[in-house]
């Protein structure tokens, strides 16, 4: 199973309908939501906040909301890191 599908997954079983309805009465523009909490998302962009700068893309380009909240915060810890770090990751 690629990152992604399990990523996709784990977004479905977390998902809540009552957290959904919220965000879509608060941000009506959301795309795709799952109805997922904020502190689920920041613990599963933990899990994955070593995975390549492609899966990032992957995630935002998916139009999905919680999945580029979580590209987001993947990018924040990607962001974060020693630029030699970022270099090895981005195999430069």
């Amino acid at each position: 199973m690629t990152k992604i599908a399990a990523i996709r997954g784990e977004l479905k079983k977390r998902s809540n309908k009552a957290v959904k309805i919220y965000t879509l009465r608060f941000i009506p523009s959301a795309r795709g939501v799952y109805g997922v909490r904020f502190p689920i998302l920041a613990k599963i962009a933990k899990k994955y906040r070593d995975s390549e700068i492609g899966l990032i893309v992957d995630l935002w380009k998916s139009n999905r909301f919680e999945e580029q909240i979580l590209a987001a915060k993947i990018l924040a810890y990607f962001s974060g890191e020693y630029p030699e770090t970022q270099k090895q990751r981005l195999n430069l």
